[in-house]
């Protein structure tokens, strides 16, 4: 029995002459070999390549949502088609600058069994992070992958995107939330609503792009960072907002709940601070009071007292606050405020720092004085050679000197 040789041979790309396929394109626009195109021409080149059989593959029927009504097949649910022509998945992100009441617009090409698989509104233009989880299949090594759409430009609405993945997918999920890829704008607070606008309503906390953070300040001592989407919701008991900087220090004057005295401390907020969780900034004792807080970069702190059991007067007394105390964690306890009965605390002017020497004018001033000295120094021995030569061959003399007599 002579050796078998199977030509695998698939009808729809065979017979196809068509040389500018586009991806995703309708059989319409791409073409499709048939039966009529396999000639016996083309079976005897097939026979003269040394095959001795033809494997027609694609023959049996498959799912498809072109309409073969007139043949008796009837569309599929595009759920289970893997797509027109091998369509492949599309990711886009665009901006939606105004719409017509009452009107539809279509998110896709518009092209039949098109359909939304997943889909985030995102008022700052934050670009999240997604995980794909494909359906399993034969050969399908990696199943699952993630796509971070601040790799995808913003475009129109119409535009058709990026391809994603051919593979047919099984479930899209939200890996991160991203950050804003907008450029800075101006977010305000109206107190009214307790909202965040873009529309100039109430007081403007500053300009946020990217990964900008909102500071919030409460009554019981505790703070949060927070985003700056508009939808973010503020409690009643906040006392302070503010856009967060992570280069400021604050100065907090409490009452300690266990020993009831009166303390001061100064702390930084890091950058690395959980997002939308309150935070105690005075300690979990419930019996603890917060009382003032200053972020100057050196606060000036005026203190009263009152008057000793003895009847003794003190004078007032003016702190400086960075020297009397360092910067720690808002975790620490702090020190005490004074070992004296405080009767008020004000925080005044603060203090002005001190200016640092500059020692760039002086080096110039000593380099140029140094050039100086070496011009004075080289003209002195240039005129001294000078005065040499002449004295070398002096006229008094009459005699030049030689090395022969």
């Amino acid at each position: 029995m002579s050796k078998i040789i199977i030509y695998q041979l698939l009808p729809r790309l065979f017979g196809n002459s068509n040389e500018n396929c586009i991806p995703g394109g309708t059989i319409k626009e791409n073409g499709c070999g048939k039966f009529n195109d396999i000639t016996p021409t083309a079976l005897n080149a097939i026979r003269s390549l040394g095959a001795t059989h033809v494997w027609y593959t694609g023959i049996i029927e498959h799912a498809t949502c072109t309409d073969y009504s007139a043949y008796g097949i009837t569309p599929d649910h595009p759920a289970v088609v893997k797509g027109k022509a091998g369509s492949p998945y599309y990711v886009k992100r665009f901006s939606v600058k105004g719409i017509t009441h009452d009107k539809d617009y279509d998110l896709t090409k518009g092209e039949p069994g098109s359909k939304v698989v997943y889909f985030s509104a995102n008022p700052n233009g934050e670009a999240e992070v997604i995980k794909v989880m494909l359906r399993p299949q034969p050969k399908l090594k990696k199943t699952s992958f993630e796509y971070n759409f601040a790799e995808l430009a913003i475009k129109g609405r119409a535009s058709q995107g990026n391809r994603l993945t051919m593979h047919p997918i099984n479930k899209i999920v939200k890996r991160d939330e991203g950050v804003s890829t907008l450029a800075a704008r101006e977010i305000w607070y109206d107190d009214t609503v307790k909202r965040l606008n873009a529309d100039k309503r109430g007081t403007l906390i500053g300009e946020f792009s990217g990964d900008d953070k909102i500071l919030q300040i409460f009554s019981n001592g505790e703070f949060r960072l927070t985003g700056y989407d508009l939808s973010t919701h503020f409690d009643d008991d906040m006392t302070q907002i503010m856009k967060y900087d992570p280069s400021v220090i604050y100065s907090v004057i409490y009452i300690e709940g266990e020993t009831k005295l009166m303390y001061i401390k100064r702390f930084d907020i890091d950058d690395e601070t959980p997002l939308n969780r309150r935070i105690s900034f005075i300690g979990e004792n419930e019996n603890a009071q917060f009382l003032i807080m200053n972020m100057d970069k050196l606060p000036r702190l005026l203190l009263s007292f009152n008057d000793s059991a003895s009847g003794k007067q003190y004078e007032d007394e003016e702190l400086n606050v960075a020297e009397y105390i360092g910067v720690k964690s808002y975790k620490a306890k702090g020190k005490r405020l004074s070992t004296r009965d405080v009767a008020t605390y004000t925080f005044l002017e603060p203090f002005e720092p001190e200016e640092e020497e500059v020692l760039e004018d002086e080096n110039v001033d000593v380099e140029e004085e140094n050039s100086e000295v070496l011009e004075d120094a080289n003209a002195e021995i240039n005129a001294s050679n000078n005065e040499s030569d002449d004295n070398f061959f002096s006229e008094d003399d009459g005699v030049q000197l030689t090395l022969f007599e």
